[in-house]
């Protein structure tokens, strides 16, 4: 579900200009904010006609991140309260809100009036402190086996982020064996694709390996790690005992 405010927020003097659609200059696109117990203060700066006369407008999602359940999230109370604004210039103002629910966020600006021009949609992702902003699931093949030892498992990871980041993942198996880590920048958000061939631990018929794999992403430089629902699969050897 999705909830759209409008704040009309007016700067003190000057007079009503039309035009030019006013430019988001912050936050950057898709900009990572923390809440904690309280709100979080976020400045937005904008460029626009000369002593203009603002409003902006919100909408909020919840974040959808592969790999994890969605964060049950009731609809704010009320608007993102306005805290200050600073005229950086007479062309140049930034204006600090206080957002008090994690989503993704989308914001817009137009000089105040009717047939005024909004500016570009500028999006950015706030998430609880206790929140990762990445996720991680994880598919196997095969999932099931019975036949000549030894075996390798393909393990197939799918990892998501709300916003650029570098990240670090790795493989880890029931047995505490793990992957050499990987490290690599996520240039915008979305999802990648992360492969692995991990050798299963084969038993005979009369006690089969049943194990798991699972997909661990550590954000960096620092936030909380998540790993992907832990992926059983079954190996049975018909050749000779293994391990």
């Amino acid at each position: 579900m999705k909830l759209r405010y409008l704040v009309p927020w007016i700067f003190s003097g000057g007079l009503l200009l039309s035009g030019c659609k006013p430019e988001i200059q912050a936050p950057t696109p898709n900009q990572l904010f923390v809440r904690a117990t309280e709100p979080v203060a976020i400045t937005f700066e904008l460029t626009h006609r000369k002593d203009a006369k603002l409003e902006f407008q919100f909408t909020r999602s919840n974040l959808q991140i592969p790999g994890q359940s969605p964060k049950p999230q009731q609809p704010a109370t009320f608007l993102p309260n306005p805290i200050s604004t600073t005229k950086r210039s007479p062309r140049r103002t930034a204006v600090i809100f206080a957002i008090d629910q994690a989503g993704t966020w989308r914001v817009r600006a137009r000089n105040q009036g009717q047939g005024r021009q909004w500016s570009n949609w500028r999006q950015f992702a706030v998430i609880d402190e206790d929140q990762s902003p990445v996720g991680a699931s994880l598919s196997l093949a095969p999932s099931s086996y019975q036949g000549p030892c030894p075996i390798a498992i393909k393990a197939t990871g799918l990892i998501g982020s709300v916003t650029p980041t570098r990240l670090r993942y790795w493989f880890q198996r029931s047995d505490g064996h793990e992957t050499p880590p990987i490290e690599l920048d996520l240039a915008v958000a979305g999802t990648l694709v992360a492969k692995t061939e991990m050798p299963a631990v084969g038993r005979q018929a009369s006690s089969p390996d049943a194990s798991w794999l699972q997909l661990v992403v550590q954000p960096l430089p620092k936030g909380t790690q998540a790993t992907s629902p832990q992926v059983p699969y079954q190996v049975v050897c018909t050749n000779r005992r293994q391990g």
